[in-house]
């Protein structure tokens, strides 16, 4: 019985480590000016080797969640870094770095 509890107690102690880690890496991902301002960093490399690029290649090359690159394009878009157009069959929207 003792060696059955002693491993419920540890088993516990590890559950408790892994939540513990758990809530600081959710903590570095939160959503605030410096992790935009990084994503957005990825973003305007990105453009910069390549010239216009739609969502799906940004995100290929920078890694980014959805939801990251839109914050990220929105930053950039709101110092007039980047400008944005309907790509010729209307299904893409293409990015590129203003000139």
């Amino acid at each position: 019985m003792i060696i059955a509890n002693n491993f419920v107690n540890l088993q516990h102690k590890h559950i408790n480590t892994l939540n513990n880690l758990s809530n600081k890496l959710n903590i570095l991902n939160t959503m605030n000016t410096d992790t935009i301002g990084a994503w957005a960093g990825l973003v305007w490399n990105a453009l910069n080797e390549a010239d216009v690029l739609d969502n799906k290649q940004i995100k290929k090359m920078t890694k980014l969640k959805d939801k990251e690159l839109y914050a990220a394009l929105g930053w950039l878009a709101r110092e007039n870094k980047i400008t944005f157009e309907e790509s010729g069959d209307g299904k893409e929207i293409l990015v590129a770095l203003v000139k």
